[in-house]
C-alpha cells in the first residue's frame, strides 16, 4: 500500500468515510481549531496575571507553587467571593494578617517586622 500512496491506511479509510458521506465537496479540508475557548481564561486575568509577574518578578511555575501551597489551603478553600472586587477586598486582608504572621524562615519575624529592620539596616541609594 505504501508504494501505491503516500498516506496512511488511516488516512485513506477516513477520506474514503468522508467521501460517501457528503461527495467531493466534504474533502475539502477545514480548520480543526476550536471556534471559542469557553474553558479559557479571561482576557483581564491573564493581564492580571503579566502585572503580578512583572511587579514580584517570579516565574510561572514559582507564582503558581506559592499561590497554591499556601493560599490555597488558608484562603481560597475558606472563602467564597461574589465579584472580582470581593476577591481583591479578601486578599488585601489576607496579605495583611499573613504578613502579620511569624515565619520560621525569617528566624521566628513576621514579614513585616523584617521588611522595617531590613530597611534600617540597608536604606535605598540616596544621595550624599
Amino acid at each position: 500500500m505504501e508504494r501505491v500512496c503516500p498516506h496512511s491506511k488511516r488516512s485513506l479509510e477516513r477520506w474514503v468515510a468522508l467521501y460517501k458521506k457528503g461527495g467531493e465537496e466534504s474533502l475539502i479540508p477545514h480548520s480543526t481549531r476550536p471556534k471559542s475557548e469557553p474553558g479559557g481564561t479571561p482576557i483581564h486575568i491573564k493581564e492580571h496575571i503579566i502585572r503580578i509577574r512583572k511587579k514580584t518578578r517570579l516565574c510561572a511555575r514559582k507564582l503558581a507553587w506559592r499561590l497554591r501551597r499556601e493560599d490555597q489551603g488558608k484562603f481560597y478553600e475558606q472563602n467564597i467571593f461574589s465579584s472580582f472586587e470581593d476577591l481583591q477586598k479578601k486578599m488585601r486582608r489576607w496579605n495583611m494578617y499573613y504578613n502579620d504572621l511569624e515565619h520560621c524562615g525569617l528566624g521566628g519575624k513576621t514579614p513585616n517586622e523584617f521588611l522595617r529592620e531590613y530597611r534600617l539596616t540597608h536604606p535605598p541609594n540616596v544621595c550624599s
